[in-house]
């Protein structure tokens, strides 16, 4: 069978994205879920799940800061990076 980074969906996603299943609709047992359309709603579902858990990290400390910067690559397109730097039980996430 054609391998791909979603075929091991099954070990990541009961951790990281319980709901994943009810998002995407009902699907048999042999669904591949390799579909790009698919793909691209998982990858969503993964980031707002991944943001969500990093604002309650960050909403539950006292101090946190934010890095910002933004530069222009070579075909002339501007890219924004954002950096949250926050402590949390004595240890620093970023």
């Amino acid at each position: 069978m054609f391998k791909t980074h979603f075929s091991g969906r099954n070990e990541i996603w009961g951790a990281l994205l319980p709901n994943v299943p009810r998002e995407i609709g009902p699907a048999p047992r042999n669904a591949s879920y390799l579909s790009w359309r698919v793909q691209n709603q998982i990858i969503s579902l993964m980031g707002e799940a991944i943001q969500k858990q990093i604002l309650s990290d960050i909403y539950q400390c006292k101090y946190f800061s934010i890095l910002a910067d933004e530069m222009t690559d070579v075909s002339q397109t501007e890219q924004l990076t954002l950096s949250v730097r926050f402590i949390k039980d004595t240890k620093v996430y970023e």
